[in-house]
C-alpha cells in the first residue's frame, strides 16, 4: 500500500487513476437505462474460454459475496473455476504473490 500511495501523490497520477473510475461511473448517467444497456453490452457477454476467476474476500473496490461469486460461473466457459481468496483485497498479486501464482499455475496444469 505504501507504494500505491507514493504513486498517487503526484497530482497528475491521481487524476489519471480517478479519471478511469469517473469514466466508468459517470454520476449523470449511472443507473439510467441507456448507461445500464451499454454496460450490459460490454460486460454481459459470456467468455467461452476456460477461465480462472479469483476474487479477494476483502476487495474494497468490487464487492462480491460467495453467492455472487458463484454466479460469475454462468458467464465463463465450461470447466471454469471461481474461487474467493480469504483475507485478500483488490491487489491479490501484490498481497500474496506466491499463493496467487501457485493457484494460476495449478489451473494451467503446471502446478503440483
Amino acid at each position: 500500500m505504501p507504494r500505491v500511495k507514493d504513486c498517487l501523490r503526484n497530482p497528475a497520477n491521481l487524476q489519471a487513476a480517478m479519471g478511469y473510475y469517473r469514466a466508468l461511473f459517470d454520476p449523470a448517467r449511472f443507473g439510467l437505462p441507456t448507461a445500464t444497456g451499454e454496460q450490459d453490452s460490454i460486460w454481459g457477454r459470456p467468455i467461452p474460454q476456460l477461465t480462472l476467476y479469483l476474487h479477494g474476500t476483502r476487495d474494497g473496490c468490487i464487492a462480491l459475496d460467495a453467492e455472487a461469486a458463484q454466479a460469475v460461473l454462468a458467464y465463463l466457459g465450461p470447466g471454469s473455476k471461481v474461487e474467493q481468496i480469504e483475507g485478500v483485497g483488490h491487489f491479490m498479486l501484490v498481497e500474496r504473490p506466491s499463493e496467487i501464482n501457485s493457484k494460476i499455475l495449478q489451473f494451467l496444469g503446471k502446478g503440483s
